[in-house]
């Protein structure tokens, strides 16, 4: 659950710049809806790149991938507000369940 509001808390921070990495994508199109500062979007690419580095070790990337890009293709931005569409709450509760599945905390 964790990584599901952390996914979600990313989504709602962040200022436009061009990112390379995932999470300058994902902090760009968040900021593009939201707008904020540089330090919000600062904050946005450490808590996304932590996110990422987490699902990493423990050894679900392929789900991070998965949800980003449904992420990046499906999301609404409503009253300035930056979210995922509903069809993409399963991928990021998968990254949440991987990660726990593989961790020694249950």
């Amino acid at each position: 659950m964790r990584i599901v509001l952390t996914m979600l808390a990313c989504l709602v921070l962040a200022p436009v710049a061009t990112g390379c990495s995932r999470a300058g994508e994902y902090c760009d199109l968040a900021c593009e809806c939201e707008g904020c500062s540089d330090r919000d979007y600062d904050e946005c690419l450490i808590e996304y790149e932590a996110t990422e580095d987490t699902a990493a070790t423990y050894g679900c990337s392929d789900d991070f991938y998965i949800a980003h890009d449904c992420v990046m293709v499906n999301n609404d931005c409503l009253a300035d507000n930056f979210t995922p569409e509903l069809e993409c709450i399963d991928d990021i509760a998968d990254v949440d369940e991987c990660i726990r599945d593989n961790s020694a905390i249950r």
